[in-house]
């Protein structure tokens, strides 16, 4: 019995371990890169602030606001919390 107990803890040791990792978001090109844009002014956006997505690969999203973003790179986005999370 003791080694089932040890065996339950190990794999619920494991899956937090999976869940609590950071997951990369990997951007695909769509064709010829162009030079980037620069940021919009205040003014000129048409989304609320905060209304961005990204969407990673392991299913999950991070709604803010997208700072700037470099394909094939990683992208910077403000979150609702007010802190900046670097996705690679």
């Amino acid at each position: 019995m003791l080694g089932r107990s040890k065996a339950l803890m190990l794999a619920a040791m494991t899956h937090a371990v999976v869940i609590a990792s950071p997951s990369a978001a990997l951007a695909q090109s769509q064709g010829p890169t162009s030079p980037a844009l620069p940021p919009l002014p205040p003014a000129a956006r048409t989304q609320a602030p905060g209304d961005d997505v990204i969407y990673m690969n392991n299913g999950g999203i991070i709604r803010g606001t997208i700072i700037d973003a470099v394909p094939d790179a990683q992208a910077r986005i403000q979150l609702v919390t007010g802190e900046i999370a670097t996705i690679p």
